[in-house]
C-alpha cells in the first residue's frame, strides 16, 4: 500500500498556532483547495483523534471512502461510527495497514502523533507539504521529537499564490518496508 502524508506548516514547522488547532483559520484558500482535492481522490484516509475533532463538522461521508481515526480510546467514539465509512481504532500503524491491505493507497492527514508513528514504522512513501509564509514561534511541530531518519527526494514544487504559499512533493528514497 502506498501511504501519502499531507500536511501544512508555518515557516517554522508548526502545524498548529499555540493551542489553536483549527488550521482553517491560518491556511490559504489554495492549500485548502489542494487538501480537499486529495481527500476526494482518496478511498482510505487515516487521521488521529485530534485531527478528527477539528474537522469532523466538515466531513462529507461517502460509501466509497473509509476514514480511520486512530485513538487510544475507540470506545469513546462508538456513536460516531459509520459502517464502511468511519471507524475508530487503537491499532499500531503496521497492524492497521496489514488489516486494510486491500486498499492500494492511503492518505495520512495527521496530526503530529500519527505522522510520527507512521514515520517511525517507515510506512510513509510520499509527502505533500504546504508551507504557509507565517511564523508561529510556538505550536505543535509536524513530527514529535523522536529519532526519525529517512531520506527524501524532491519531486515537484509549486507556488500556490502571490503571498508565497509553497506546495512541495517528496518521495522516499530507497523505501524498505517489512510488513507481516
Amino acid at each position: 500500500m502506498k501511504i501519502t502524508l499531507v500536511a501544512v506548516t508555518s515557516l517554522d514547522g508548526c502545524i498548529t498556532y499555540g493551542d489553536e488547532t483549527d488550521i482553517y483559520k491560518w491556511t490559504s484558500p489554495e492549500d485548502q483547495d489542494f487538501f480537499f482535492k486529495k481527500i476526494q481522490e482518496s478511498k482510505l484516509i487515516i487521521m488521529g483523534s485530534g485531527t478528527y475533532e477539528v474537522i469532523k463538522s466538515n466531513i462529507q461521508h461517502s460509501a466509497n471512502r473509509l476514514r480511520v481515526v486512530l485513538t487510544k480510546h475507540p470506545e469513546k467514539y462508538k456513536k460516531d461510527e459509520i459502517n464502511g465509512q468511519l471507524e475508530f481504532s487503537d491499532e499500531m500503524p503496521s497492524q492497521l495497514i496489514n488489516r486494510l491491505s486491500s486498499f492500494e493507497e492511503a492518505l495520512l492527514l495527521g496530526g503530529s502523533k500519527v505522522y510520527s508513528s507512521f514515520m517511525r514504522e517507515s510506512l510513509v512513501d510520499e509527502i505533500y507539504l504546504t508551507i504557509e509564509p507565517t511564523i508561529f514561534g510556538k505550536g505543535k511541530r509536524l513530527f514529535n521529537p523522536y529519532n526519525l531518519r529517512s531520506n527524501w527526494s524532491l519531486v515537484s514544487f509549486k507556488k500556490l499564490n502571490d503571498k508565497g504559499t509553497i506546495l512541495l512533493r517528496y518521495k522516499l528514497v530507497n523505501p524498505q518496508r517489512a510488513l507481516k
